[in-house]
């Protein structure tokens, strides 16, 4: 969980100095983390992960983790044709 915590914070940044997300989300801490990144990918995990102690929430938690492998997919798919 960590290491995806670092990947996505990283891609967050990125992101936003793209100008595609807040540019917020690109500022870096005097250590030169992408702070807020890591903050709200933290907190978006934290909520994934705890949506696991429910039946419902369980359910509703593995629809989200294949609608995400849905949405990596389709660009995946246009890159390998391409």
């Amino acid at each position: 969980i960590i290491g995806f915590l670092f990947i996505t914070s990283q891609a967050a940044m990125a992101t936003a100095r793209d100008g595609l997300l807040p540019s917020f989300l690109a500022k870096l801490s005097r250590y030169q983390t992408p702070y807020w990144s890591i903050i709200i990918s933290s907190s978006i995990m934290t909520i994934l992960l705890g949506m696991n102690y429910s039946k419902l929430l369980t359910s509703q938690f593995t629809l989200l983790v294949t609608l995400s492998n849905l949405c990596i997919l389709v660009p995946y798919l246009y890159t390998t044709v391409a």
